[in-house]
């Protein structure tokens, strides 16, 4: 296939480029279906969220966090795809976090529970035990049954449906009622630096540490913010390796194209008009996009029902954004001055300031709610100091450093314009990371650059105001629900047409489920043969009963009574050893 002039005719056409649109369609692809991914910006540009821009000299900036990839080599598509074949590595830094205070020492959290416990008693000597007690309850939540759930394509419905049919069962039932002051207080920590730290990382990315109702997305973040990996030379790395993963198995894309409508033929989706009137059929459509963007501008009112009608209305936007500023110099990285009192500290991935009393984390969000841009508060990491790749090859003029430093901020300013506060903005973080570290940008500086709320709109546009996770996590969108919303299914209300974004199940970090699963469902619904089995971790999690039982492939198997080899196909039972 050529990948410019795209095809009148295909099996799925994929729209958007970003993390889930390029995975399912390189999924689709290598197994066997005509793929066309529709992107809106160049080919060298199909990477939506994912993307790293080289902007001056050989620093790369990641447009998103790098710590938003949540599970790295662990996503079942890193082994399915064969990325690492592609290139793709992932580096895991040994020492997670540091929780810097006024008086020059650090809450140091490591990948290793012991060794945080460790750094946590020279606080507080019975905070130690209760941290490796509450982390244990997480940990085993989380990699029994919310991870495995990511990956299942019943999701949060599958486990709504088994919550009650075992006892790790009803206390995440339990656990998801409450918010996440109560799911950390319930612990009883008397140092308000542990407390506070372990509720920001309850709240990392910008939960309301006051909602009720998704207290399992609490227990996921405390565990993704623990376990960070980053992937070698930048996001774009991943992005791609699924890109190459596309061209590789016969997929085609087209670039520097917008669709103007999905066409709904007796009633159901039968491929896309793009704006220059061009018309491409295919017998599913997959959007990575966003609600809005898919059923209100590209299906059209007419077509949808009174729920999904209003689902995507009335859809939920963040309140907070993100603002990030990227330095590149050349000179050495920073050093911190509480590496004295906990000499891990200089060897921490990610730098926190500004939370160490109790009430911080409640204060931030207040001041987020007023439309402020919160002061002594932001986080920050050098990124060439865990993976030299992230300024290119140029280690051997070096050293050569690439800085970040971001910070939650309103998604809607209470006075000015980003525009005007980019130079503020900038300072406010040198001023701030200086005062808890030596060698900030100490040294040649070559490039120093601001990305506002406003700039993530304009360069994706799917994220309204900024939001980063694609809208809010309300009970509604992301509770544990049997009845979840119209728009959180992988299979829409319109037959053939299916979503692999963030309104469904999990959606908003980038952990590549929203994409394997929509994959999935395509693949049953058309009947593809195919080699890859359901993950190991939710086969074990459907024997240990915190799933339910595999479905029937599809309703369309049902009907023929037709068994069907897959690469997704998952048994109704299996051998795997019971937890």
């Amino acid at each position: 296939m050529s990948g410019h002039i795209a095809p009148t005719n295909c099996d799925v056409i994929v729209i958007g480029g970003g993390d889930n649109g390029l995975l399912c369609a390189s999924y689709l692809a290598k197994l066997g279906a005509r793929t066309l991914l529709v992107e809106r910006h160049k080919s060298s540009g199909a990477a939506g969220n994912l993307d790293t821009p080289a902007f001056q000299g050989p620093y790369r900036f990641d447009l998103l966090p790098p710590h938003m990839i949540v599970m790295g080599e662990r996503a079942p598509c890193h082994s399915d795809l064969d990325l690492a074949a592609q290139g793709l590595a992932y580096v895991t830094p040994p020492v997670q976090i540091a929780f810097h205070s006024k008086d020059d020492r650090a809450l140091v959290l490591h990948q290793d529970p012991v060794k945080s416990a460790k750094a946590i008693a020279r606080f507080n000597a019975g905070d130690a035990g209760r941290f490796l007690a509450m982390y244990a309850e997480v940990q085993q939540l989380c990699e029994r049954i919310l991870l495995p759930a990511l990956y299942a394509t019943e999701g949060g419905r599958g486990v709504a449906a088994q919550l009650g049919s075992t006892n790790l069962g009803k206390r995440l039932a339990a656990l998801s009622a409450m918010t996440p002051i109560e799911i950390v207080d319930e612990h009883g920590f008397e140092s308000p630096m542990v407390r506070e730290a372990l509720l920001y990382l309850a709240t990392f990315w910008g939960l309301d540490p006051h909602t009720a109702g998704v207290g399992h997305i609490p227990l996921l973040w405390i565990h993704a913010q623990l376990n960070v990996s980053i992937a070698r030379s930048g996001n774009l790395a991943p992005a791609r390796a699924f890109y190459q993963t596309l061209l590789e198995n016969g997929g085609d894309y087209v670039d520097s194209a917008r669709v103007d409508r999905i066409l709904i033929e007796n009633g159901r989706a039968a491929g896309v008009r793009l704006t220059d009137g061009r018309e491409i059929h295919a017998d599913a459509v997959v959007s990575a996009l966003g609600v809005a963007e898919t059923f209100l501008d590209m299906v059209g009112a007419p077509h949808l029902s009174s729920s999904l009608s209003d689902a995507s209305q009335n859809w939920e936007w963040q309140d907070t954004s993100l603002l990030s500023c990227h330095f590149g110099y050349k000179g050495e990285a920073p050093s911190y001055r509480a590496a004295a009192y906990d000499p891990d500290t200089d060897q921490a991935y990610l730098h926190v300031f500004g939370i160490e009393a109790r009430g911080d984390v409640e204060a931030l969000r207040r001041s987020l709610l007023r439309g402020a841009i919160p002061e002594g508060h932001g986080r920050a990491t050098c990124l060439t100091q865990f993976d030299p790749l992230h300024a290119g090859f140029g280690q051997v003029y070096g050293p050569l450093q690439t800085l970040r430093f971001e910070m939650p901020v309103p998604a809607r300013l209470r006075s000015g314009v980003w525009s005007e506060l980019r130079g503020a903005c900038q300072e406010a973080a040198l001023d701030l990371w200086r005062r808890y570290a030596d060698r900030v940008v100490d040294g040649d500086l070559s490039y120093a650059m601001v990305v506002t709320p406003d700039d993530l709109q304009q360069r994706l546009p799917s994220y309204k105001h900024g939001s980063y996770l694609g809208g809010e996590f309300t009970p509604r969108r992301a509770g544990l629900a049997q009845t979840p919303s119209a728009c959180s299914d992988y299979r829409s209300e319109i037959p053939s047409l299916y979503l692999a974004g963030a309104s469904t199940h999990g959606g908003g970090l980038i952990h590549f489920a929203a994409g394997y699963n929509a994959a999935r469902a395509v693949a049953q619904d058309l009947l593809l043969a195919s080699d890859f089995e359901e993950p190991v971790t939710v086969r074990v999690a459907r024997a240990a009963g915190y799933l339910p039982e595999a479905e029937p492939r599809s309703a369309v198997d049902r009907a023929r009574n037709t068994s069907v080899s897959s690469d997704f196909d998952s048994a109704a039972t299996t051998n795997g050893a019971s937890l």
